[in-house]
């Protein structure tokens, strides 16, 4: 507390030295700082905004979506994700997203290579095939990847699924 007192003092003697002129220039600066704060301030409110509204449109999604890393471990899923495939989020989260691939370990990397083709020529990536739930009941899904940036890490790859009641 004694640092911001003798701050205080020294800034209010500072002060005191200072011609008009001075003064009105540090005014003015300190309210230019102020409007950019202030349009910091609306940027922050605006993007938080958006990011409300994007997180009720997906968690009320009826198609099961997953957002995985650039080793494709998942590091988000939401509500119809978990009513599909059966896993909490807690069990889910940091898996290889592997484990819903109902195929071998060799069929799911040939299936991975084609989506990243896929997506590298297209954009995104859409397929029909086998998944797993965790009690290991096999179901069909039409599928739709896409990769995203999220901040400042590397692209992400954003997954949507939707269930096909019945399938050839």
């Amino acid at each position: 507390m004694a640092f911001f007192n003798d701050y205080y003092k020294v800034s209010k003697l500072e002060d005191e030295n200072k011609t008009k002129e001075q003064l009105l220039e540090k005014l003015m600066e300190l309210r230019q700082r102020i409007a950019k704060l202030e349009v910091y301030e609306e940027e922050y409110r605006h993007a938080k905004e958006q990011m409300q509204i994007f997180n009720r449109i997906v968690l009320q999604m009826k198609d099961a979506v997953i957002l995985t890393d650039r080793d494709q471990r998942i590091r988000y899923a939401n509500e119809a994700f978990n009513s599909t495939y059966g896993y909490t989020r807690d069990e889910i989260i940091g898996k290889s997203s592997s484990i819903l691939y109902a195929g071998t370990d060799e069929e799911y990397k040939l299936w991975m290579q084609k989506a990243f083709n896929a997506i590298a020529r297209d954009g995104e990536f859409r397929s029909e095939y086998r998944n797993r739930r965790k009690d290991g009941s096999i179901f069909w899904a039409s599928n739709t990847i896409s990769l995203v940036s999220i901040g400042d890490e590397m692209e992400q790859s954003f997954s949507q699924c939707d269930q096909i009641p019945s399938h050839p």
